[in-house]
């Protein structure tokens, strides 16, 4: 986005890429013209607290990252996208063994576990709207909660779903997109 000369930008950020991107606007309000936050957090599960949760995760990671058909690949997913088709579900595996190795999947997750822009929140000047889905087994919904309650103006939805990344074939992946080409129309 610095980098080019285009007009602000919308932002669509999921997960992860959440707290950069809020971060990103918040050092950046002319860059950014509004955000969609999908499932995403302000504080890592470090911060938060979760030292098991975290490891149990960093070490299934080294374990089974990347293996087709291993415990680890359908565990992931079925946290990730326990409403997911088996293609869906496939097509996951298959990014994740091209995408980084175990090491580096390890690692990404233990940084993603210390980011913490609470402190940076009130500063979002563009308007940020927050999907969060009601049984994420990933991120807790009060960690979308709290977005809601710190970004000055933002919106709150809830989805109706147990689904950390909502595919298509989510019941209420419709509803979601429709809420955001109104919300990017405005």
């Amino acid at each position: 986005v610095a980098a080019s000369d285009a007009s602000p930008v919308d932002v669509i950020a999921a997960s992860q890429s959440a707290p950069i991107a809020l971060a990103y606007a918040a050092a950046n309000p002319t860059r950014v013209r509004r955000i969609v936050v999908v499932n995403g957090f302000a504080q890592g599960s470090l911060v938060r607290g979760d030292v098991d949760g975290t490891n149990a995760l960093v070490a299934f990671i080294r374990a089974g990252w990347g293996v087709p058909d291993s415990p680890f690949v359908k565990a992931f997913t079925t946290l990730f996208f326990p409403q997911g088709t088996p293609e869906e579900l496939a097509s996951i595996a298959d990014m994740q063994a091209v995408s980084a190795s175990a090491e580096e999947a390890a690692a990404m997750r233990i940084a993603v576990s210390k980011l913490d822009v609470t402190d940076i929140l009130a500063k979002v000047k563009a308007p940020v709207l927050i999907l969060s889905s009601s049984g994420d087994a990933i991120q807790p919904a009060a960690q979308s909660l709290l977005l809601a309650q710190e970004i000055p103006g933002a919106e709150f939805h809830a989805l109706d779903t147990n689904s950390h990344v909502i595919a298509p074939s989510d019941p209420v992946f419709p509803g979601m997109m429709d809420a955001i080409d109104r919300f990017f129309a405005e």
